[in-house]
């Protein structure tokens, strides 16, 4: 989405829905040759799984859209480094997936004009142009929409759990945080594979889970998302509401239980899913969007 890619920029607004061209022609020859000249863009797409989508995927966008898409996947675990170099290199792909423009390094690149304002293009594209007028509202930065916005679903996050674990030691499906801690009891310490080793754990989380895990069950607790507003009208981070602090309570007697792993601190996205896959691990706070690939990794060995 860099100013001199223009066309690239106006793909990624239809991506789904249109091909693109820079919307200039030429007659005779040279209109002919301009006509049959494919578009080319780069895309940087964050890698969730351990191997890259298979190449059905590109094949059926560059069919629909018309464009050749040249993708560099990046592992989500290096994605604030190599988008990092990415910019400070001016060497940016034409269309940048990111789940948020928190990063301070993308900001400034706003700032200083590397990026397009899509806004304005939007309504050239009819499903891009019923996205609602709240969901614009909350993706402008001074006024202006640097990307088209990510519509997450409401119900974005979830507590995955081994079925076959659960079949196992005759537990039903947890239903409350009482039960939910029970289960990461049970899981650790009642050898819910059945080897006879004390080889598992009940919850296992990852090195971003105060932004994932830890923070999305203190909803169940009552904490609100990111931010709330006080009823002196002011803005107050979740972190400092009574209720995250009670979650974290909880996770913290998970912890000193040794119902989750002891390594979390350090340990990626890719080995966290291994982790359940390869029979270590029972219980996981997870995007509900990638249950299909738990699932799909642990087909075989594993029931969730």
């Amino acid at each position: 989405m860099k100013k001199k890619q223009l066309a690239g920029l106006l793909c990624a607004a239809g991506l789904l829905m249109a091909a693109c061209g820079d919307g200039n022609s030429s007659s005779g020859t040279e209109g002919s040759a301009a006509a049959e000249e494919k578009t080319s863009i780069s895309w940087m797409a964050m890698l969730h799984t351990a191997a890259p989508p298979s190449g059905e995927v590109s094949e059926k966008l560059e069919a629909y859209t018309g464009v050749d898409i040249d993708f560099t996947w990046v592992p989500d675990a290096s994605k604030t480094e190599r988008l990092n170099a990415a910019l400070a290199s001016k060497s940016l792909a034409d269309i940048v997936s990111l789940a948020e423009i928190t990063n301070t390094t993308v900001r400034s690149s706003l700032a200083s004009g590397m990026f397009w304002d899509v806004e304005p293009y939007l309504k050239d594209y009819s499903n891009l142009a019923n996205i609602s007028e709240d969901r614009l509202e909350s993706s402008r930065i001074d006024g202006k929409i640097y990307g088209v916005p990510y519509q997450k679903p409401i119900a974005r996050y979830g507590v995955l759990v081994r079925k076959d674990w659960l079949d196992n030691l005759g537990l039903a499906v947890p239903s409350t945080l009482e039960e939910l801690e029970k289960v990461a009891q049970a899981f650790t310490e009642d050898d819910p594979d059945g080897n006879g080793v004390d080889d598992t754990v009940g919850f296992v989380e990852r090195d971003e889970s105060f932004n994932v895990g830890f923070r999305s069950l203190s909803g169940y607790f009552g904490a609100d998302n990111w931010f709330t507003i006080t009823d002196d009208n002011e803005v107050m981070p979740s972190f400092m509401q009574p209720e995250y602090k009670e979650a974290m309570e909880w996770f913290r007697n998970i912890y000193a239980n040794g119902w989750m792993n002891s390594d979390f601190a350090v340990m990626a996205k890719n080995d966290q899913k291994n982790y359940i896959v390869q029979g270590k691990g029972g219980i996981v706070l997870s995007g509900l969007q990638e249950v299909r690939n738990y699932v799909d990794e642990a087909a075989g060995t594993a029931e969730i």
